[in-house]
């Protein structure tokens, strides 16, 4: 959720405008049915009954959820139909130009650092699986990840302790019983098993697609703006959890990745050719 959030933010600062936000509400409109056949849904919810009922319940989750982008396809064309016709009001929002963006970024900064720090200490007993306790249990050992993850970083700071290490460090200097083998912070988690030399790779891939990411928003802010918040979402969550490493969730990130470069390269001005 709080990906999501950060996410959000980052969409309005590269598109500010009325459509957008018209685009905004139309995608939370028909987002509702999904939402509810999620919520009523025991297979979906929390992965019980036997296996011909979560496929059951599946199909009719797939459905519903089919049913909403068409929704949403049909919502978007009325909606875009009234503004040509109406001439709905167009333009950037009236929120302040300067320094929006650098106030989105400030707040995706809090975003990830403010859970580091009000931590809390000692031994937590968080939920665990598929039940919706995990959406109201804040109970986290997170803060013991980190800690052994900075403590092996600290002892060996150049090259880290290897790919995968952390899993051994964790099953020796852990102070509580979860059979965890990641880090839940993909910065942290590179510092503990790659060390400086893995940092500066990771930081060197983010300021270059930061990078090629501004580039194509001064070019064609519309395409930047789905794009940069969907990498944001994706960003902040990693910082915070594991599943980064799941394909399907850095798979489209890095397509994504690959078309910002693409529309990048295309924007910057090629060598003058020389005869």
């Amino acid at each position: 959720m709080l990906a999501l959030g950060c996410g959000l933010l980052v969409l309005l600062a590269c598109a500010p405008t009325f459509g957008q936000l018209r685009a905004l509400g139309v995608a939370a409109l028909t987002s509702v049915p999904l939402l509810v056949a999620c919520a009523l849904s025991d297979a979906v919810r929390a992965l019980e009954g036997d296996a011909g009922t979560r496929d059951a319940q599946g199909a009719i989750v797939l459905a519903v959820l089919l049913g909403c982008v068409v929704a949403a396809a049909l919502l978007t064309a009325t909606v875009a139909r009234r503004e040509a016709a109406d001439g709905a009001r167009s333009g950037r929002l009236p929120l302040p130009g300067r320094g929006l963006g650098a106030a989105v970024a400030v707040l995706c900064v809090v975003a990830v650092v403010v859970p580091v720090v009000v931590a809390p200490g000692g031994p937590q007993d968080p939920a665990f699986g598929a039940q919706t306790q995990r959406f109201t249990d804040v109970g986290s050992n997170r803060d013991r990840y980190w800690d052994v993850a900075l403590r092996a970083f600290a002892d060996h700071p150049v090259a880290g302790v290897g790919s995968g290490g952390f899993a051994v460090e964790w099953q020796r200097e852990r102070d509580v019983p979860d059979p965890v083998r990641d880090a839940h912070s993909l910065p942290l988690e590179t510092a503990a098993e790659l060390g400086l030399v893995g940092l500066l790779a990771l930081a060197l891939f983010v300021v270059g697609v930061a990078r090629c990411a501004r580039t194509v928003q001064r070019e064609d802010p519309a395409l930047a703006a789905g794009a940069c918040a969907a990498l944001t979402v994706w960003a902040v969550h990693a910082c915070l959890d594991w599943d980064w490493e799941m394909p399907a969730l850095t798979l489209p990130v890095l397509l994504l990745t690959g078309s910002l470069i693409a529309r990048a390269d295309r924007a910057e001005p090629g060598p003058v050719a020389s005869r």
